[in-house]
């Protein structure tokens, strides 16, 4: 399986209440926005395509990622919550001409996430074609997720809150982990910048 046969759908619609601005496009200290970070994550792992979920700040969003090669796809139901984002991400993959093998969902907001995690899960997604592959932080567990292809149908009717947390649950003996103790840390307030 070649790389290019993994997708990424990027979450980045929501309204950022808890920390009172738009967090996505602040700057890491690299310099670049935290939405671009996830971006060039998933790009850096040869992800393709890489669907960004926009949402609340649609505008801000599309301008932080100028010139990155991504798919912009708006949530109008942005504000009935994240199911509705990988609802709608997964809904503008399932369109592509190619349907990939497996796709990631990825926070925009998780700045410990790099290339070579997303590797690691596609190489044991190659080797033993599980459902679901999710990221161990230690005390729980969450995104990054790359599930397999078999699961859009079911991703694609998520709405509400819920997240995909009621699907892995559904395949939890079918879903592997991977050790990422940097996934706990994600920015919710400002001084999670700190």
């Amino acid at each position: 399986m070649t790389p290019s046969n993994i997708a990424a759908i990027v979450l980045a619609a929501g309204q950022s209440k808890r920390y009172g601005r738009n967090k996505l496009v602040q700057l890491l200290p690299d310099g670049k926005s935290l939405v671009a970070h996830a971006v060039e994550t998933a790009l850096g792992a040869a992800c393709k395509p890489v669907v960004v979920v926009t949402g609340a700040y649609e505008q801000d969003i599309s301008k932080a990622l100028t010139g990155r090669d991504v798919h912009l796809v708006h949530n109008q139901n942005w504000e009935e919550g994240m199911g509705t984002s990988i609802a709608c991400g997964v809904l503008h993959m399932m369109r592509q001409p190619k349907l990939p093998e497996a796709f990631f969902i990825l926070l925009a907001d998780q700045p410990g996430i790099h290339p070579n995690l997303l590797r690691e899960m596609m190489n044991l997604f190659e080797r033993h074609s599980p459902v679901a592959i999710r990221c161990n932080y230690g005390a729980s567990s969450g995104p990054p997720v790359l599930f397999s292809a078999t699961l859009a149908n079911e991703l694609s009717q998520l709405k509400g809150e819920e997240g995909a947390r009621s699907v892995l649950k559904k395949y939890r003996e079918k879903v592997l982990e991977v050790p990422f103790p940097e996934g706990k840390h994600d920015i919710d307030h400002p001084e999670d910048w700190e």
